[in-house]
């Protein structure tokens, strides 16, 4: 990872971790894939558009460098 590849995970890492913060994420961090790295998120949302809203503000979205988001909703969920 380049010094700017990895100022801009930093800077991804900390914007998740404010919607962390304020309630509307429940959920995220790395997945340790050997076919390549990624993430997971689960987010607390009304609907789609809001979730959209969420990753179309995140820092490697703005950034415009080829990285991209699949959203699938959960119907339902248990929690501890």
């Amino acid at each position: 990872m380049s010094d700017a590849e990895r100022s801009l995970m930093l800077e991804h890492v900390a914007y998740w971790r404010g919607l962390f913060d304020m309630g509307r994420v429940i959920a995220f961090g790395p997945v340790a894939d050997p076919g390549g790295g990624w993430g997971v998120a689960v987010l607390d949302a009304e609907d789609e558009s809001t979730v959209r809203a969420m990753i179309d503000a995140d820092p490697v979205i703005l950034h415009g460098d080829g990285f991209h988001y699949d959203v699938f909703p959960m119907p339902g969920a248990f929690a501890r």
